[in-house]
């Protein structure tokens, strides 16, 4: 009889064991974690008396205490905070020990223990905010599901990441905010996978986010890299620091800067954009030596097309040495006046068969010579000679009202410039122009007035006219490759000569017209040709230079 009471007392404890460990304990009110009052029953939940724990509320864990846990669940709108001295372990391992729905925050001076890389997951609603202010911390080894967020909140004067701080994890989303910071911190090349966006909105008033110095650094960014608020924001000093962007970029800082290379030194930061290129306020510049570089690169697969939108100076600055690229078979918009400027080092480069459109209405061109920002200057501001046109890249002009061609057109061989205004484009008056490559009016007419052209390649009249006038000044129109006339030719000469020259073939149903006493043409080339004029026409000279022809 002794020993079955002996045996019903073990089997009782057993299962007063088994149901405490099988129990699922869950939070009843915000609190501390050692609070019996926090939990339901009263229990407080560690890994040895739960199956599972539920945080629905504001949770701390508060100095001197270490909360040591497995199964754990944070769901989402609640928060669970590792206070200065505190301790979170998560004992086992195994996917989803620790599961944030909801946010879970280290502060300074506490320790979360445990974390291998898969016991812990920060899902798509889940936040790890790291709210460390003078030392590094460890951000936990976890799993960042696509959605999750790395919130860096709390850093002052911390100088210098390591590999300790765990920086080198493929996080989602990552979001620097750290209002108070007032030191330069050097995040050492260790960041380098964020799979959405990257947004910068605070260094506080004086502080500087620096994602390398001396080492080479590489940083993938899935989203876009977004940068706003009161921000000081580098590259690197003496090394390169390229950033790879799928998305946009953005700019709209109310203080601060971003800086390609910074502290005098030679280094050269690398901005690689498959998206758009938004810089609605602050500077972006590079800072170093004579060789320190920006380089601003448009990359992406055959037919990628980006936008150029930047809100003027002094609002916003691009400055000193920038080198800006399209790579091959891309495009880029030069939105309303937006202004691709640097300084008097600056370059830019249109890859092989690639199109820049520019939508500037400024009266002395679209692209016009002359290096820097300005108030109105059109849309290209590059160093005159560091400018590049790579053979089949287009000049295309798109703008929303009439538009202007000026001195700093492209002229290389092999390029195309092509209307594509209904409102029409004129070259600058008193301007002389020699178009190395074809030019195409695809919408719209080309108004030369006063004006002298030249184009070498194929002229395509496919929905535009070219409207040539000349006044007091002798003025010429030269188009030395084949006509596609499938818009009209109209000159009108003043009290001087209007000189015309056809050098190739014309084809097509459109016509050539001529009024006024002073327009002298000069037919060149080898084969036959019928010249469609508009009806009976008065020249003052004609020449038929076209050898064993008719």
């Amino acid at each position: 009889m002794k020993k079955l009471s002996l045996l019903l007392v073990f089997f009782g404890i057993l299962l007063v064991y088994g149901n405490a460990f099988s129990q699922t304990i869950t939070s009843a009110q915000p609190g501390p974690w050692n609070d019996i009052n926090t939990w339901v029953g009263g229990s407080i939940p560690d890994f040895s008396n739960s199956a599972s724990i539920i945080v629905n509320h504001d949770i701390t864990i508060p100095t001197g205490y270490t909360a040591t846990i497995d199964e754990t669940t944070i769901n989402a709108g609640s928060t669970v905070t590792v206070n200065t001295g505190g301790g979170l372990n998560i004992f086992n391992p195994g996917t989803d020990q620790l599961l944030v729905n909801g946010t879970l925050v280290g502060s300074q001076g506490s320790t979360i223990t445990g974390a291998d890389g898969t016991n812990v997951r920060i899902s798509s609603t889940g936040t790890y905010r790291h709210a460390y202010t003078t030392g590094q911390g460890n951000i936990p080894l976890a799993i960042w599901d696509d959605g999750s967020l790395l919130n860096i909140t709390g850093y002052t004067n911390f100088t210098t990441a390591t590999v300790a701080g765990n920086w080198g994890q493929d996080f989602s989303n990552v979001t620097w905010n750290c209002t108070t910071q007032t030191g330069t911190l050097n995040l050492g090349g260790f960041l380098t996978t964020i799979r959405g966006d990257l947004n910068v909105l605070s260094t506080g008033t004086t502080g500087v986010v620096r994602f390398t110095a001396t080492t080479p650094a590489s940083i993938s960014v899935g989203g876009n890299f977004n940068v706003s608020g009161g921000t000081r924001l580098t590259f690197c000093t003496t090394s390169t620091c390229t950033i790879d962007v799928t998305g946009d970029y953005t700019q709209n800082l109310s203080a601060g800067y971003v800086r390609f290379a910074d502290a005098g030194a030679n280094g050269i930061g690398t901005l690689n954009l498959t998206g758009n290129f938004n810089l609605q306020a602050g500077t972006l510049t590079e800072n170093g030596g004579a060789t320190a570089r920006g380089n601003i690169n448009f990359i992406g697969s055959a037919g990628t097309v980006h936008t150029f939108t930047e809100a003027g100076t002094p609002t916003s600055v691009l400055t000193n040495n920038l080198a800006y690229s399209v790579a091959d078979d891309n495009e880029l918009n030069a939105i309303g006046e937006s202004q691709i400027a640097g300084g008097a080092t600056s370059f830019f480069t249109l890859g092989t068969n690639s199109i820049l459109r520019v939508a500037s209405t400024d009266a002395a061109g679209a692209i016009q010579t002359g290096t820097g920002q300005s108030a109105a200057s059109g849309n290209l501001r590059v160093t005159n000679g560091n400018r590049v046109y790579n053979a089949g890249s287009q000049i295309i002009y798109n703008g929303s009202s009439a538009q202007f061609m000026g001195t700093g057109q492209p002229v290389t061989a092999g390029i195309t410039t092509m209307i594509n205004n209904t409102a029409r484009v004129s070259q600058v008056a008193g301007t002389t122009i020699a178009l190395g490559g074809a030019l195409t009016l695809q919408t719209g007419n080309l108004t030369i007035s006063n004006a002298t052209l030249t184009v070498s390649g194929v002229t395509d009249l496919q929905g535009g006219d070219i409207l040539f006038t000349n006044a007091g000044t002798v003025r010429g129109l030269t188009l030395s490759g084949d006509v596609n006339l499938s818009g009209n030719i109209s000159i009108t000469s003043g009290t001087v000569n209007a000189n015309i020259i056809f050098g190739g073939e014309i084809t097509g149903g459109g016509v050539i017209s001529f009024s006024g006493a002073n327009s002298n043409v000069a037919i060149n080339g080898t084969s036959d040709m019928v010249f469609p004029l508009s009806g009976p026409t008065s020249l003052e000279v004609l020449n038929y230079n076209r050898s064993g022809s008719t």
